[in-house]
């Protein structure tokens, strides 16, 4: 089963800037933590919808 995550655009700049910092530094904590957010926000979008 895929999960599909859905950044939303006022994220845009924080995706971009975590994902800067993840491959400058090899420090991905910022990205993690966007991409757990964005994944709740996701599954609640997703099961609105069901």
């Amino acid at each position: 089963m895929a999960i599909h995550i859905i950044f939303r655009i006022e994220n845009r700049l924080v995706y971009y800037d975590a994902l800067d910092k993840a491959h400058t530094t090899d420090d991905y904590g910022d990205f993690v933590e966007l991409v757990a957010k964005e994944v709740e926000a996701s599954l609640d979008l997703f099961m609105s919808a069901v």
